[in-house]
């Protein structure tokens, strides 16, 4: 039997560590570890729709370091970056943009471009 894994939820974590949110869009992901499944590639899975780049100053990622939803990896990110580096990015037909961070390096391996994210880490 596959073990049920809660979905990730970032807001008390993001509260209690005073990580300001303010005109920002928020997206959680859980940890997608290949000990679990092979077929995943140690990352997070981050999406968040196109239009959220005109909406928001910055995106936040917040990527679950446990099962729990008690620790969190969290990366603010200008909606410039994502903006000047679309060709760089997984972009489906309804407009989300789908960005699979790796736990180690912090690259999206989503797309072939593997683009860098690491110097938006906030903690």
């Amino acid at each position: 039997m596959e073990k049920k894994i809660p979905r990730a939820d970032s807001r008390r974590f993001l509260k209690e560590n005073s990580i300001n949110t303010s005109n920002c869009k928020v997206t959680t992901s859980r940890m997608w570890e290949r000990k679990d499944d092979n077929r995943f590639l140690d990352n997070w899975w981050f999406k968040f729709d196109k239009s959220d780049l005109h909406n928001h100053q910055h995106i936040i990622f917040c990527g679950a370091l446990d099962y729990k939803n008690k620790e969190f990896r969290v990366l603010k990110i200008p909606s410039e970056y994502f903006i000047d580096n679309l060709s760089k990015l997984d972009i489906s037909v309804g407009s989300w943009v789908n960005v699979y961070l790796s736990f180690n390096n912090l690259v999206d391996l989503r797309s072939k471009s593997r683009l860098p994210f690491k110097q938006f880490l906030v903690n």
